[in-house]
């Protein structure tokens, strides 16, 4: 009896403090978001060590999009899937010690969208979603062999070799070191310092051209 009287009172107090309901007319929708983004829609499959595992610029990680098939296997080719599903939770407070959260639950709803933020008014556009929407994918091996081209090229300049030609015979430098985002549009009020990467030649900008590569401390020598 204590109980059913204790839910009683509450169930009566909190009404009485109610807000009348005023009807659907006159609620109002959110605020749109993204400027017009449409939700990012690029699939990455990463396939490390004995892994093989789907991810999404979305924010959804190891789930066939819109399909309660996994795809988080281990070991890899062999069918059998560890883990089920995950995604993306980043949240902090702002200056004015506001909560914000960036959060999905099996992509119910959409809080991720791809590219950088204007830096005074946190604004974006749908050309600049589009043009991120992509994974930029690169390994210490392939930046360890970037690295290794280009020492040997600078080498035969110094001494007159053809070292360059006869230890990468076939090399191209591939489109993820030539296209590395390392700069925003500062036109666009973006950060000109974006994606993190080793200035061979230390004059602040990055030109694969003159030994930048996406950054891994491949020399061991920073901390």
């Amino acid at each position: 009896m204590k109980f059913l009287y204790f839910f009683l009172v509450l169930f009566a107090s909190t009404s009485l403090f109610c807000q009348p309901y005023a009807g659907k007319s006159n609620l109002s929708s959110p605020p749109a978001k993204a400027a017009g983004c449409s939700p990012p829609t690029t699939t990455t499959y990463m396939e490390l060590n004995n892994v093989r595992t789907m991810i999404h610029t979305a924010g959804n990680l190891w789930q066939v999009p819109n399909q309660n098939f996994s795809q988080y296997e281990v070991p890899k080719n062999s069918g059998v899937m560890a883990l089920f599903t995950a995604a993306l939770w980043l949240g902090g407070t702002d200056f004015n010690d506001q909560l914000k959260l960036a959060a999905l639950r099996y992509r119910n709803g959409q809080d991720y969208w791809t590219g950088p933020l204007s830096n005074t008014f946190a604004e974006t556009s749908y050309e600049n979603c589009e043009l991120y929407d992509k994974h930029f994918v690169t390994t210490q091996d392939l930046v360890r062999e970037f690295s290794a081209w280009f020492d040997a090229g600078q080498a035969d300049l110094s001494n007159g070799t053809n070292t360059q030609a006869t230890l990468f015979p076939n090399y191209e430098v591939p489109d993820i070191i030539k296209t590395w985002p390392a700069h925003g549009d500062v036109s666009l009020g973006q950060d000109y310092y974006l994606a993190p990467f080793y200035d061979n030649n230390e004059d602040g900008h990055y030109n694969w051209e003159d030994g930048d590569f996406p950054f891994f401390d491949i020399s061991k020598n920073h901390t």
